[in-house]
């Protein structure tokens, strides 16, 4: 269950309409969600013994905030938010707009909080409303009002809060009027259950309703001022009185009517409408749903009110409990009075149109449903890979995107700021993602284009001004994934402390694992050239990038082990996905036609970039020594070269023994391409030789097109295999071992059957949803913990 902070002034003991919706709204809540309470009061007000956080209102920092919104300190906001914190608050449900400087400031602090406003009614409706009754200089603190709770409004609709009206018309003119504003309509309700509808011998009008409301005071005012002349004589007549009730009613003054009897605070609403004839609410100055309809109807009680009464409720012009002007109000309470069998079709048809849609049991419903599912929450996330290109198409960009897709119905709008190596293109779109891309250099020198290009590919320690700028400049911006270390790092981690919000790592390998061969081989590539980039790491603080981190997330058990000892719980392992079905609908002869691979050849491959690390080289050592004992075999190597030496390198392998009919290359397969799933359903095996691999999301890939594995043991790899229950594992780095375990699985049918259908249980596991919702759930808590 969600933890939810609900926000109101005091409502447990207090009277009033408003006050039901409280207790009601209240009451559903603690059904479903794990509720604490957070009271509003005045500095002189005493302490609410159900409140789990009490805040005071505080003088208004500013004139133009309107007197219906109220005001906090520093101090009492820090408070807030400091609760949300400490207890796991995910839900912020506000019972009024009066208190949304509270959602903004928490908003800013906590970006991936869901933000419910109750906004009830339209506030500057009710001061227009107020506003067109009294137009005088007396009465132009309406006009005033109404002005400053219209800009107040209409900025406060561009946040992603859920508002809830309780009219569906009010509902229809927000959205109409604030695109993309996310309103849904929660109507009042009553505790009342219907009763059969009845006309007692009674002989009073009832007007009910707190006379701490502009509307209610402004109604009574219509009542004792001018429907009372009209319809004086038919009470004297018919010997009826009306009975004022409600809460404030002490602030009147007493009539001078005879018929019109001030009653005040009652203990039971319920058993005042039973006792009445039928109730007036001569109502022009309204917002929202009048829940003493709703309560009228299931008391079974006939009702007459006005057009703005019925609003939300009824189709009013066509119903006899609405009255069009005070003629036609005075001609109806004569009737009401005089006519029994009127007033109890009145009251008979009043039920019908209110019980269904304004039920206890449906309000519940509709409120169960907005607050489970997720509302507009907006959080900005921005993934900084070092680079990002379809034309060099790895893992780690496999994994930016899936988190980007999967992440976007959780609330996320992600983009992708990364450097231009290996592709120049500074703006693109993928699947609706942005993805900028910024000019960069590598601080050395003596740099040849060969070391460069060898740099973009993989490794390369570059640092950019331009992203610096970008990312300093960006309007909105909540949270920072980080997808690389050093220089690049570091420039997120000073924009993250300029702008003060959290930064997450992801490890994608190579930190605390990587093969010596592969770190003496990436020395190699700095021969000639002199680096003085350290100054911009002193500077930006590249040592400090993992330190100051909010959150790290390694692929794999090995390194969250050596992560965990020096940095602890902010240390999380989470495992890459895959689309299962995606990989399970691939044709097994359609890459075959496409390269020209004989369809009667078994197809080994090997998916992955052509870079030393990968360790190609073992792997055609290996086939060329099975290639001599079955003639069958065709190898194909499906990845973009990164490293142009190491390919040359294979290819003159290729060459001096005779493999070029046996071996092919594609290089040039994009993401999207359908030949990709179709290569690994095509397969007789996946052969992955890593010299280290923090993961190897192709073996999920080729798990799900049904395709058996055989891998190096090493980093990750060694953790989603368990060697002969759904893959084969073969000695880190020993030619020897893969040529036996490969020759093993392509002689025993039986053992491929089983690791296959082990391995199609397995991957069901690391589907990309549940990768994305514990994302989510490590971002929820970087955003509360600031």
């Amino acid at each position: 269950m969600k933890n939810l902070l609900y926000i109101d002034r005091a409502f447990v003991d207090a009277i009033g309409g408003d006050k039901n919706r409280s207790r009601y709204l209240y009451r559903t809540l603690q059904k479903y969600t794990n509720v604490y309470t957070c009271i509003i009061k005045e500095a002189s007000e005493c302490k609410e013994e159900n409140a789990s956080l009490e805040l005071p209102v505080a003088q208004k920092g500013s004139r133009l905030l309107p007197d219906a919104i109220a005001g906090f300190s520093e101090e009492s906001k820090e408070r807030f938010v400091s609760f949300i914190r400490k207890h796991g608050i995910s839900v912020l449900f506000f019972r009024t707009i009066a208190f949304s400087p509270l959602a903004l400031y928490a908003q800013k602090k906590i970006p991936g909080l869901d933000i419910i406003i109750d906004a009830d009614l339209i506030l500057s409706r009710l001061m227009d409303q107020a506003w067109k009754k009294n137009r005088s200089f007396a009465g132009r603190y309406y006009l005033i009002e109404k002005m400053k709770l219209s800009l107040f409004e209409k900025k406060l609709y561009k946040h992603k809060f859920t508002f809830l009206f309780s009219n569906e018309e009010e509902c229809r003119n927000i959205k109409d009027r604030n695109t993309g504003c996310q309103v849904k309509y929660l109507p009042n309700t009553t505790h009342l259950r219907p009763k059969q509808p009845d006309c007692p011998d009674s002989r009073v009008i009832l007007f009910y309703g707190a006379m701490d409301s502009t509307a209610n005071r402004d109604a009574y005012a219509y009542i004792h001022d001018t429907l009372y002349d009209a319809i004086k004589d038919d009470l004297e007549q018919n010997d009826y009185e009306i009975h004022v009730v409600g809460k404030g009613c002490d602030a009147l003054a007493p009539s001078r009517h005879e018929r019109i009897k001030i009653l005040g605070k009652v203990d039971s609403i319920e058993e005042v409408i039973l006792k009445s004839s039928f109730v007036l609410l001569p109502i022009y100055i309204a917002s929202g749903t009048n829940t003493r309809v709703i309560e009228t109807a299931m008391a079974g009680r006939a009702l007459l009110t006005t057009p703005l009464g019925m609003e939300g409720l009824s189709g009013p012009k066509e119903r006899e409990y609405v009255a069009s002007d005070m003629n036609d109000m005075a001609a109806k309470i004569k009737r009401l009075m005089q006519d029994r069998e009127y007033r109890m079709g009145n009251a008979q048809k009043l039920q019908d149109s209110i019980v269904s849609s304004f039920s206890y049991e449906n309000f519940e419903n509709r409120l169960k449903e907005i607050v489970q599912e997720p509302n507009g929450k907006k959080v900005s996330l921005v993934h900084i890979p070092r680079r990002f290109t379809q034309k060099s198409w790895g893992g780690t960009e496999t994994v930016v995107m899936n988190s980007a897709h999967y992440l976007k119905p959780m609330g996320y709008e992600s983009a992708i700021y990364t450097s231009k190596a290996l592709d120049g293109n500074a703006k693109e779109e993928m699947d609706q993602v942005p993805i900028r891309r910024f000019d960069y250099f590598y601080p050395f020198f003596g740099l040849s284009e060969q070391q460069k290009r060898a740099f973009d590919a993989i490794g390369g320690n570059l640092f950019s001004f331009s992203l610096l700028f970008a990312l300093l400049r960006k309007k909105k911006m909540d949270i920072i994934h980080l997808h690389t270390l050093k220089r690049m790092g570091a420039i997120a981690r000073t924009v993250a402390k300029w702008r003060n919000i959290p930064y997450v790592i992801t490890l994608h390998g190579g930190y605390f694992n990587i093969d010596t061969e592969e770190t003496n081989h990436r020395q190699e590539q700095l021969q000639n050239g002199f680096e003085w980039g350290r100054i911009l790491g002193w500077i930006f603080g590249s040592r400090k990038v993992m330190d100051d981190a909010a959150a790290i997330i390694t692929l794999s058990q090995e390194e969250y082990d050596r992560a965990y000892k020096k940095y602890g719980s902010k240390v999380h392992y989470l495992s890459n996905g895959v689309n299962v079905e995606k990989f399970s609908k691939g044709d097994k002869t359609a890459f075959k036609k496409a390269y020209n691979i004989p369809e009667s050849k078994k197809m080994v491959l090997c998916s992955a970039r052509i870079d030393t690390q990968k360790n190609q080289m073992l792997l055609m050592e290996a086939f060329n020594r099975l290639g001599k004992e079955m003639d069958d075999l065709h190898l194909v190597f499906l990845g973009a070269v990164s490293d142009d030496a190491y390919f040359e390198t294979l290819q003159a392998y290729i060459e001096a023994n005779g493999l070029g009919s046996k071996v092919t290359f594609v290089k040039d397969l994009t993401p999207k391409d359908q030949l990709l799933v179709d290569a690994y359903r095509g397969a007789e095996m996946l052969v992955l030789p890593s010299r280290h691999e923090p993961f190897g999301m192709v073996i999920l890939e080729a798990w799900s097109a049904g395709t058996p594995v055989v891998a190096s043991r090493t980093g990750g790899i060694a953790k989603i295999i368990t060697h002969g229950r759904n893959g084969l594992l073969f000695e880190n780095g020993n030619d020897d071992d893969l040529y036996l375990q490969m020759k093993t699985l392509l002689g025993d049918k039986t053992l491929r059957e089983a690791l296959v259908k082990s391995a199609c249980e397995d991957v069901e596991q690391y589907d990309w949803k549940s990768v994305a919702e514990n994302l989510d759930s490590i971002y929820a808590d970087v955003l509360k913990n600031g």
